[in-house]
């Protein structure tokens, strides 16, 4: 059954994320829908949020916030750089290293937003081509508002059963969890951002996906010059992954020390 919850900040909608499923059979549920109004608010208690889930996901030997919110955009690299300059180090330097990691296998999204090949064999950037059109099709007398979407499932990649790059690779999952990304722009004018998750680890990912897209619907506002607007995450299979009822029983307890 659907599940919508409107939240005002990142930290926010991960709290009530996580308490929705501690609530529910098993653990999980479908159709988990997280609206964020204002996803790059960060006060001192929602920073608390964030302290105490890295440090969660360190003690349990998980990657980092901000690694996982790399893997969707690379914030510290854009900003040091900045457009163009940051596509092409991402690319040449830092993709190549991360992709080696096999927790990495479909979490380089990144890659996927900024680097794919055309039928004809071309190279595009496809959050580029969505930046631009966003600067020239959203203004005018005929404004475009609804035509902004990247697909980030690649079938001649991720239907493959394994991956000949990876020594001893087995996977035969379905692809990578982040399905599709949808870019609106609103009457008022805000930019909007829909993603649709097909699988969502609530525990080991989601607050690192929220800040991952937070920083991405942002660096697409900025560089298209438009107000950022709401960030919504459809989780069509959501679960917490902690593998036992002794991480549910601690992981009840870290949610329950804030009132956001």
């Amino acid at each position: 059954m659907s599940e919508l919850y409107k939240v005002e900040s990142v930290a926010e909608a991960w709290l009530t994320g996580v308490r929705h499923l501690l609530n529910s059979p098993g653990h999980t549920d479908y159709n988990v829908i997280l609206e964020i109004s204002a996803p790059m608010k960060v006060n001192d208690g929602e920073a608390m949020v964030f302290k105490s889930v890295d440090a969660m996901l360190k003690t349990s030997g998980n990657q980092t916030l901000e690694t996982v919110a790399n893997t969707i955009f690379p914030h510290g690299l854009y900003r040091r750089h900045g457009t163009p300059a940051f596509y092409d180090i991402y690319k040449k330097e830092v993709y190549p290293a991360i992709r080696q990691l096999r927790e990495n296998r479909w979490g380089t999204y990144a890659h996927r937003l900024m680097h794919r090949e055309a039928p004809k064999g071309n190279i595009v950037n496809p959050v580029d081509v969505i930046i631009h059109r966003i600067k020239t099709e959203t203004r005018g007398v005929q404004k475009m508002r609804s035509r902004f979407e990247l697909n980030m499932v690649d079938p001649f990649i991720d239907l493959n059963l394994s991956d000949p790059g990876l020594p001893g690779d087995t996977y035969r999952m379905g692809g990578p969890c982040l399905s599709h990304l949808s870019f609106k722009m609103r009457e008022d004018g805000q930019l909007a951002l829909t993603a649709f998750y097909r699988s969502h680890y609530y525990v080991e990912r989601l607050l690192g996906n929220l800040m991952g897209l937070s920083h991405l619907m942002s660096f697409v506002a900025k560089e298209a010059n438009v107000a950022l607007g709401p960030l919504t995450v459809i989780s069509s299979y959501a679960l917490l992954d902690t593998g036992k009822e002794r991480g549910i029983a601690e992981l009840r307890k870290l949610v329950n020390q804030f009132q956001l």
